[in-house]
């Protein structure tokens, strides 16, 4: 039988105790997985836009020490609503859509009204610029009058069938 001495004996502590420490310095607070629990929006109530406009969304997510914070944008309906990476929704056509944000298993959702913009009414109504043609040899004269289009350049096309 062999005896250790006082010198083997504080080789064989001092060794386990390193061995003891690395094994939990290995396994310290920042190699832990902190998963998302949830996520949450800025904008609480349904959402309505005009066709054209754009709303910037912000989403958070719980809990501000998780893992993997990384945030992806999705819409129910492209042809009504987009939404880039960043979190702008932009409205493309009337209707719904519902706009997505999701964090690890957890998301936020919101409903996105779009809303028609009113079409200009066209009248026709003398005087102003009139625009003259021939039917079956007898002149006539029409005007046209754009209204609700002020600033803008638009053109208007017109037929008439029997005068």
């Amino acid at each position: 039988m062999r005896v250790l001495t006082k010198k083997t004996f504080i080789y064989f502590l001092l060794g386990s105790f390193l061995a003891f420490t690395s094994l939990f310095s290995a396994c310290s607070d920042k190699d832990k997985n902190v998963a998302v629990t949830g996520v949450s929006l800025d904008v609480t109530s349904d959402l309505a836009l005009n066709v054209g406009e754009s709303k910037q969304l912000i989403a958070t997510v719980a809990p501000a020490d998780a893992t993997d914070k990384k945030v992806t944008w999705s819409s129910t309906d492209v042809t009504k609503v987009t939404v880039d990476p960043t979190g702008l929704v932009k409205a493309i056509a009337a209707g719904e859509a519902a706009v997505q944000a999701k964090a690890g298993d957890k998301e936020a959702s919101l409903k996105v009204t779009v809303i028609a913009l009113p079409v200009p009414v066209l009248t026709w109504s003398p005087p102003g610029d009139t625009h003259s043609a021939q039917a079956g040899g007898a002149p006539f004269t029409k005007a046209a009058v754009l209204s609700g289009v002020s600033g803008c350049n638009a053109t208007l096309t017109y037929s008439m069938a029997n005068g």
